[in-house]
């Protein structure tokens, strides 16, 4: 019997993974062919899929979500929760696209003697709007963010030394950072790490305590709602790199991803990355785009200590 027809056959007959089947070919009578010996096959399942993200919807009209990350040697099917009838997914496809928003249910189609797997429950979100943002221009960024960078206040020290030792005081007290359930992405960078808010005190942004995490700047907005300023040590100190180590090596067309609890995902796009002074975010304001991520570390450590220079990368949502 083909192992196709096989999988096909085993879905409807209750069996499980760890069951056993013999089986055989009949014996043909005219031209005669004898019985084959009987073989054992012993029942598996595949593994429920894994890595596979929700896209939100690109439409008002609720559609063009996806569903993305699968492998090109796996074959998936899926549907719609509401339904019961799978579709399969093309050999070879890395996403599913064109889906409305709503609940889906994938799992990776059955394959001779191996069963299908159990479903993976994705959500695809309803389409958002972006906040209306006004072009930025220098006074503009203050109203947005109000993060007091374009003149007189610099941009956060988020770098330790990377030659030295540094003490890092104890955290004052009342001072925390807010979880996001944000996870930002740079695969070309192999970059991945929880988002945290940082408040802002007397002006300035505490984030000598961020670690590996990466930090949201008080007064910005949220990905997906404005303009996101987001920052990252590049040293931790002499044996531990940060998370924004190698942002100046990020060229145009560049992905960075967040992708939330849920693990639905927002796209981003590189298209712009610049070298400043700590206090001269005012020569670049104007070309931080619509809803854009502004990727910000520090660069250039002076002998005398600290920082010379800061690394800002923009983003832009595809």
């Amino acid at each position: 019997m083909p192992m196709a027809l096989i999988a096909a056959r085993l879905q409807t007959t209750g069996l499980k993974a760890g069951d056993s089947l013999w089986v055989r070919h009949a014996e043909v009578i005219n031209p005669h062919v004898p019985e084959s010996a009987v073989k054992k096959i012993t029942i598996a399942q595949a593994a429920v899929p894994a890595g596979l993200r929700a896209e939100q919807c690109t439409t008002e009209a609720n559609n063009g979500g996806k569903i993305s990350g699968l492998d090109s040697n796996i074959r998936y099917e899926y549907r719609p929760a509401a339904e019961s009838v799978y579709t399969d997914v093309h050999a070879g496809e890395a996403e599913i696209s064109g889906l409305a928003a709503g609940d889906y249910r994938i799992r990776v189609k059955a394959a001779g003697a191996v069963l299908a797997s159990a479903d993976l429950e994705l959500t695809v979100p309803e389409y958002t709007a972006p906040e209306p943002v006004t072009p930025v221009h220098h006074m503009d960024f203050y109203r947005i963010g109000d993060l007091h960078w374009l003149h007189d206040v610099k941009l956060p020290e988020t770098g330790f030394s990377a030659s030295h030792v540094t003490a890092l005081p104890a955290r004052p007290q009342g001072l925390s950072y807010g979880t996001t359930g944000l996870t930002l992405q740079i695969p070309e960078l192999g970059v991945s790490g929880s988002i945290v808010t940082v408040p802002n005190v007397d002006n300035e942004y505490p984030v000598e305590w961020l670690g590996s995490s990466i930090g949201l700047l008080e007064q910005s907005s949220l990905p997906g709602r404005g303009i996101s300023v987001l920052a990252g040590h590049n040293h931790l100190n002499t044996t531990e790199t940060g998370p924004f180590l190698f942002l100046d090596s990020l060229e145009d067309g560049a992905r960075v991803m967040v992708t939330d609890a849920r693990n639905n995902m927002r796209t981003y796009q590189v298209y712009g990355n610049y070298k400043i002074a700590s206090d001269g975010f005012a020569e670049i304001a104007e070309e931080v785009r619509a809803n854009a991520l502004v990727l910000i570390t520090c660069e250039d450590e002076s002998v005398e200590g600290g920082y010379l220079n800061r690394r800002v990368i923009l983003a832009e949502p595809l």
